[in-house]
C-alpha cells in the first residue's frame, strides 16, 4: 500500500538548495519514518539528490523511471529508458528500501 507523505521541515540550512544539506534531511526523515519507497521527480535536483540520499539509506536507486513500479509480493519493478531512448528496460529491485527518480 501507498502513504503519501509530506513533512514540514524548516532549518537554516535549507533557505538555499545544497544537495548535501537537503540529502541529510531527507535520508534522516525517511529512516525516522521507515520509509520502503523514496521519490523525487527526474529534474536538476532530484538527480543530485536521489544517489546521495539512496547512500545514506543503503538503498536500491532507479534513476529516471518512466513508470510507476509494479508491486507482486516481493517484487517491485520499474521501467526505464535505455540505449538513447530506442528501448525500455524493466529494472527489478530487490533491497527493502527503495530510491526512484521519475520522468
Amino acid at each position: 500500500m501507498w502513504r503519501h507523505q509530506s513533512i514540514p521541515c524548516q532549518q537554516d540550512n535549507l533557505k538555499n538548495f545544497v544537495n548535501r544539506a537537503y540529502a541529510s534531511i531527507v535520508a534522516h526523515i525517511a529512516k525516522e519514518q521507515k520509509a520502503t519507497v523514496v521519490v523525487f521527480s527526474n529534474t536538476f535536483s532530484g538527480k543530485g539528490l536521489a544517489p546521495r540520499v539512496a547512500t545514506k539509506l543503503n538503498a536500491a536507486l532507479v534513476a529516471g523511471a518512466i513508470t510507476l513500479p509494479t508491486i507482486t509480493g516481493e517484487q517491485f519493478e520499474l521501467k526505464r529508458n535505455a540505449f538513447s531512448n530506442k528501448a525500455i528496460a524493466t529494472v527489478t529491485v530487490e533491497t527493502s528500501v527503495k530510491v526512484i527518480t521519475i520522468n
